[in-house]
């Protein structure tokens, strides 16, 4: 392998390294906030339980 077919194979590579991480910021920037907005609008199960603990705790707040 000369000097020639070396450095052409490390630009080759490179090459196709920048491609593929384009690739995978524009999917980011088109699928990833529409994962990012669904996880917002739906609750987990911390934060509804987190609720339920409130809301009885201001019940009990209510009686005393």
């Amino acid at each position: 392998m000369s000097i020639e077919e070396y450095f052409s194979t490390i630009i080759w590579v490179l090459m196709g390294l920048t491609f593929v991480v384009i690739s995978l910021i524009f999917l980011y920037m088109i699928y990833g906030e529409k994962e990012e907005a669904t996880e917002t609008s739906n609750p987990t199960k911390a934060t509804l339980a987190a609720n339920h603990i409130f809301r009885f705790a201001n019940r009990i707040s209510a009686f005393l």
